[in-house]
């Protein structure tokens, strides 16, 4: 998730966890995560305690995808579950973070109206969203 004025992701209650996930560039380039969340394997500003997080300028394209040389390539969770699918997948078949990582990746971020829903698209969707381009509709 990006370009929030807030944090990108708040927990009053019940159980967080984020895995192979980007939050960046929200709440000012402050604090990230409030509340107690769990979260591994991610690319979080400012960085967040849990295994494998990293906390770098994960290099973005236009549609919010990672591209070359952004550190989250090959930085996802190693169990061979999550393994990328090519393409879109970047590096080698190591899990890429965001929505284009993992074997659920989606090469391109569709038009609001033919969401594909992912479990790695799902943070891409709240995101586009304050960029203006809208939340899918139900069909």
């Amino acid at each position: 998730m990006t370009s929030d004025p807030h944090a990108a992701l708040y927990r009053a209650g019940g159980t967080v966890s984020v895995l192979n996930s980007i939050l960046f560039f929200n709440n000012n380039s402050r604090q990230q995560i409030a509340g107690t969340v769990v979260a591994t394997f991610s690319d979080i500003q400012g960085g967040f305690a849990g295994e494998g997080n990293i906390g770098f300028n994960p290099i973005f394209d236009d549609q919010l995808a990672i591209v070359p040389p952004s550190p989250g390539i090959d930085a996802g969770d190693p169990d061979s579950a999550y393994n990328d699918v090519f393409p879109p997948g970047l590096g080698d078949s190591r899990n890429d973070l965001g929505y284009t990582g993992g074997p659920n990746g989606v090469l391109t971020v569709p038009e609001p109206d033919s969401w594909l829903y992912t479990a790695g698209a799902v943070l891409a969707l709240a995101c586009l969203a304050r960029r203006g381009r809208g939340l899918p509709r139900e069909s």
